[in-house]
């Protein structure tokens, strides 16, 4: 597609239009954690209160006659059932879908990014084969010969968030055997072995601080390549300051 000169006045690139969006989802996130936390010690609480009442009617009468029928058991089974079910399956459904949101959003506001200047050339990101970062690095360099750090746009740190996407989408967070052993690895690399686990059957684990990393990496992304390309969108500024003002599309 044939692209169209355009004036870069009207460009404006800035992180913050990125970077409060993303402080956003973490206040969300750490008010999902303090739900669970608060939810989980609730329950703790209930239960010690039924543990008590248990050693006071023991105590009182000598001990309890069937027990497994006696609204003690049943009432405390039902507490540690609750309190089990918030402290491993439910915190984890819960992250999955917050981590499916965040990923959502870094990678559609990188595509929006990186074609804050499409028009003079006419390539969308999506032209290019690739997902995230990489896609993001391939374009910004082929199409304004931008060269984007390592450091910046999160190599092997990708590579496990995509991973970790792909197992919640396609395969219900189980990460194939055949890539258990890659998955770990990016894991040590990456130094999230303690946020990020396998269970049994390779089923995954997001702990709670893994969510809060993954928004404080984006954040050092955007900004980033928000400042590699306000440094080009600033030089052709200063060229077309000496040169002829370009004719807008048609």
């Amino acid at each position: 597609m044939r692209g169209f000169p355009i004036d870069y006045r009207d460009i404006d690139i800035d992180a913050a239009d990125y970077l409060w969006q993303l402080d956003d989802l973490l206040g969300l996130i750490r008010t999902v954690e303090s739900g669970l936390d608060k939810s989980a010690h609730e329950l703790e609480t209930r239960a010690d209160k039924i543990s008590e009442k248990l050693k006071e009617y023991e105590s009182k009468h000598g001990g309890i006659k069937n027990y497994e029928q006696s609204s003690f058991f049943y009432d405390l089974d039902f507490v540690v059932a609750q309190h089990d079910m918030l402290k491993d399956q439910f915190p984890n459904i819960v992250r999955g879908g917050l981590f499916l949101s965040i990923y959502a959003f870094v990678e559609h506001s990188l595509n929006g990014l990186c074609e804050q200047c499409r028009l003079e050339h006419g390539i969308r990101v999506t032209d290019l084969r690739g997902s995230g970062p990489e896609r993001a690095r391939a374009y910004l360099k082929k199409s304004y010969g931008i060269t984007i750090p390592d450091e910046v746009l999160l190599g092997a740190e990708f590579k496990l968030l995509r991973m970790i996407r792909n197992s919640l989408v396609h395969c219900a967070g189980e990460i194939p055997a055949g890539e258990e052993a890659n998955f770990k690895r990016l894991c040590t690399e990456c130094l999230l072995n303690r946020e990020v686990e396998l269970q049994k059957h390779g089923y995954l684990q997001l702990n709670a601080n893994f969510l809060e990393w993954f928004v404080v990496q984006a954040k050092h992304m955007f900004s980033g390549v928000c400042k590699e390309l306000s440094a080009y969108v600033e030089r052709k500024r200063q060229e077309q300051g000496k040169g002829t003002e370009p004719r807008s599309p048609q």
